[in-house]
């Protein structure tokens, strides 16, 4: 790895402690702990496409954190969803759709 890879690889890692130290608190805070694991696990797509396409995870990786935190919350808003279903599924998506995109 290269020494900007190397810098841009603590900064992602940075970006990620600060968003899932936020969603934790407040999910500690409503009993819902699951959602820190989650947003932990949102950036995992990103990754997959930075691995095989060759580009900065960076930007890509804040960006989806952001989207997965505010589909959590738009699915926690549809009535038919409650939070516990919400938080799995973009779990399970995000998870799903990271392992797919990883190279070997």
């Amino acid at each position: 790895m290269t020494e900007s890879g190397t810098v841009y690889s603590i900064i992602l890692a940075f970006l990620f402690a600060v968003a899932a130290g936020l969603v934790g608190s407040f999910a500690l805070m409503k009993r819902m702990i699951l959602a820190a694991d989650v947003i932990s696990h949102v950036a995992l797509p990103v990754l997959g496409l930075a691995f095989l396409w060759h580009f900065n995870p960076l930007l890509g990786g804040g960006a989806t954190l952001f989207i997965g935190t505010l589909l959590i919350w738009e699915l926690q808003k549809n009535d038919s969803f409650s939070t516990e279903v919400s938080i799995g599924v973009v779990f399970a998506g995000s998870v799903a759709i990271g392992a797919a995109l990883t190279p070997k």
